[in-house]
């Protein structure tokens, strides 16, 4: 009898011992798989940040473009209605202290005049100026300069262009 319970005895231990040694192993796993998931799903979300931060350099690179394009199609519009036939322009720029800060954060370097002409069929120019200066005046100065432009009818003037060109400059501010 004793060799018996003895055996049953054992054979019970060595059932408890295994049940235990597979529910061991499950949990072990089960840990295993969870672990894996994680970082998987760690790794999956590190990506998805990572693409989402490429997006938003992105877009803001975009909205950067769309801004200084903004600024531009703002001043053509306000210069618009604004075409000389006689050599002459009075081009007022507005909101100057903004258009100062652009150029100085090298949002917009220089701005454009509306195009005038030295007649009704004449030479087609306008004036260009960075707030900021340009070359060796850059960050000190505001440099101006005349352009001429392809006009409507280069083919029938004479060129080089040989006329004088002058600047004048006024502040208009109240201090």
């Amino acid at each position: 009898k004793y060799t018996s319970f003895k055996t049953e005895t054992e054979s019970l231990r060595m059932d408890s011992m295994n049940s235990m040694e597979r529910r061991l192993v499950a949990i072990e796993n089960k840990e295993d798989r969870s672990y894996t998931s994680t970082s998987g799903e760690g790794g999956a979300s590190k990506e998805a940040v990572d693409g989402l931060k490429t997006q938003v350099r992105q877009l803001d690179r975009m909205v950067g473009l769309h801004d200084v394009r903004l600024a531009e199609v703002d001043l053509r519009m306000d210069c618009n209605d604004i075409t000389s036939y006689d050599g002459h322009i009075i081009w007022k720029i507005t909101g100057i202290e903004q258009r100062k800060r652009d150029a100085v954060s090298r949002k917009t370097l220089s701005l454009y005049s509306p195009p005038f002409y030295t007649s009704k069929y004449g030479y087609k120019m306008c004036g260009r100026v960075y707030l900021n200066g340009d070359g060796i005046g850059k960050g000190t100065h505001v440099s101006l300069f005349f352009v001429l432009m392809k006009g409507e009818y280069d083919n029938v003037l004479e060129f080089p262009f040989r006329q004088k060109v002058s600047f004048m400059i006024l502040d208009q501010s109240s201090e």
